[in-house]
């Protein structure tokens, strides 16, 4: 399946989003049919486990085209490995400080030997083996959007950048930053 917040980046189109802590399959089926382009579902400050997100994610897309974007507890590729194996495809990857850490998260949601995440065929990231293309397309549809939150963050921001032009452009949108001073 493509990535449409992704593409939609890439061609500058206006999305309009909503960032969800709310935790509910119910309140996910409301906003997803409320026509916003993409949600977010927050694991990071919200009691979101991977069930109540993948439950969550289920009534968004039922709902039209909503692009679903997962923000994590953390950047640990132990934290990636269910999400991508369950479809999400578009990450908001929190606290990222450094060239390593941003790197980090790539390599958490690349197969070897572009990373280190394990092999796994039959579940919902490539429709149950139905996908045949899914590890063709994975690099495609890839969108990781690190957060700079701190000001090493932001002093790295040139370097974190330019590692990303250089090595990831083809699966990694943008940066987006969020300073508090």
């Amino acid at each position: 399946m493509n990535n449409s917040f992704k593409e939609n980046i890439k061609n500058k189109k206006f999305q309009l989003g909503l960032w969800s802590t709310l935790c509910n399959e119910i309140s996910a089926d409301i906003i997803g049919g409320s026509g916003f382009d993409w949600i977010t579902l927050d694991m990071e400050h919200s009691v979101n486990d991977y069930r109540s997100v993948l439950s969550q994610a289920q009534a968004i897309e039922s709902r039209g085209n909503t692009s679903v974007l997962v923000r994590p507890a953390w950047n640990d590729p132990v934290f990636f490995k269910p999400l991508l194996d369950n479809g999400f495809n578009s990450f908001i990857i929190p606290m990222v400080n450094t060239e390593e850490e941003a790197k980090l998260a790539v390599s958490a949601c690349l197969y070897p030997p572009d990373g280190i995440r394990g092999v796994a065929y039959r579940h919902r990231g490539d429709d149950y083996g139905r996908n045949k293309d899914y590890l063709i397309n994975l690099k495609k549809n890839l969108c990781l959007l690190p957060q700079l939150e701190t000001r090493q963050a932001i002093s790295n921001c040139e370097k974190i950048a330019k590692e990303n032009s250089k090595q990831y452009r083809n699966h990694s949108c943008r940066y987006w930053a969020f300073f508090i001073a």
